[in-house]
């Protein structure tokens, strides 16, 4: 796998891999993580990536850790009863 680079936001920790033919776009925030799988002929670059990337994007990638997150609060709830 090959970092392609990162893409600045102050939520989120955002990178783009290459990796066998795709694009590869990782979002991190706390203990949860989201990949994308791109298809690399269309994304062969990070600056095409960064085009689809806008804040519509990344704040719906924020509601799905924050689902994530309470998937796994109340999975944790039930295992400790």
């Amino acid at each position: 796998m090959r970092t392609l680079g990162t893409i600045p936001h102050p939520e989120c920790l955002i990178t783009v891999f290459s990796y066998n033919g795709r694009t590869l776009l990782r979002f991190e925030a706390g203990p949860m993580e989201q990949t994308f799988r791109l298809p690399g002929e269309e994304y062969p670059s990070i600056e095409a990536v960064q085009r689809i990337v806008d804040e519509r994007f990344v704040q719906e990638s924020m509601a799905h850790f924050n689902a994530m997150y309470r998937s796994y609060l109340d999975a944790k709830g039930r295992a400790t009863k």
